[in-house]
């Protein structure tokens, strides 16, 4: 959990200099940032396996970590959609251009 927070605040770290250039704006790096706190959130969610297990528990525990997985999952099928709209405009000759925004609404 703490190496997975200290990956986050690093690439949170690289957002806020706002760079143009090199891998991190390559990566969609609002992207990378969601999935990033995703990931964090299911890790956290272990926490939920330690003490006296009860109905409550096995609740929570399962639904938070099926949701947190289905958030990064989703995230992670935005990016494809995302690539594919660009491909699919290079076929028809068309510029086109695919905000963060329109990813999130779809995920």
């Amino acid at each position: 959990v703490v190496f997975h927070l200290i990956v986050v605040l690093v690439l949170c770290l690289l957002k806020t200099r706002k760079s143009t250039k090199g891998r991190i704006t390559k990566m969609q790096p609002n992207m990378v940032i969601a999935m990033a706190l995703g990931g964090l959130a299911l890790c956290a969610g272990l926490i939920l396996f330690i003490g006296i297990p009860s109905d409550g528990v096995c609740v929570a525990r399962t639904l938070l970590l099926h949701l947190c997985f289905d958030f990064v999952y989703s995230i992670l099928w935005g990016k494809i959609y995302r690539v594919y709209q660009i491909f699919k405009s290079v076929q028809k000759l068309k510029r086109v251009k695919i905000l963060d925004r329109d990813v999130f609404r779809i995920a």
